[in-house]
């Protein structure tokens, strides 16, 4: 009950703060997940975030990791904002805001193990 609401508290305070390190602030980490920024400060405080967000942030995160095995971090945020073939012409963080993973996840794994031009 309590123990694991607490802990899951602790897992997106940890989060958010990861994500505010990586893009410099709260402003920024909102306009990547598609949210006010009062939610992202409610998050750092402990309140823990619906479903779907949980999912963004989750997924933010992961793709982070992943690009920046390849890319310093302004070439991860400029992979993030281009047009990509491989999703349809579409920009992955657009993708990220929405929820839609997947195909994010893949087009990067294709590009680490070099299936991807």
């Amino acid at each position: 009950g309590d123990l694991v609401m607490a802990k899951l508290a602790n897992l997106y305070i940890s989060e958010i703060a990861v994500l505010q390190k990586i893009f410099g602030n709260s402003a920024r980490v909102a306009d990547m997940l598609n949210v006010n920024r009062s939610c992202v400060s409610r998050w750092h405080k402990g309140e823990i975030p619906d479903a779907a967000n949980k999912v963004k942030i989750t997924s933010l995160l992961l793709v982070m990791e992943m690009l920046q095995k390849r890319f310093n971090e302004e070439g991860s945020n400029l992979w993030l904002h281009a047009n990509n073939p491989r999703l349809g012409h579409r920009k992955p963080i657009d993708l990220i805001k929405t929820g839609n993973i997947i195909n994010i996840l893949q087009a990067v794994e294709d590009m680490e193990i070099g299936t991807y031009h």
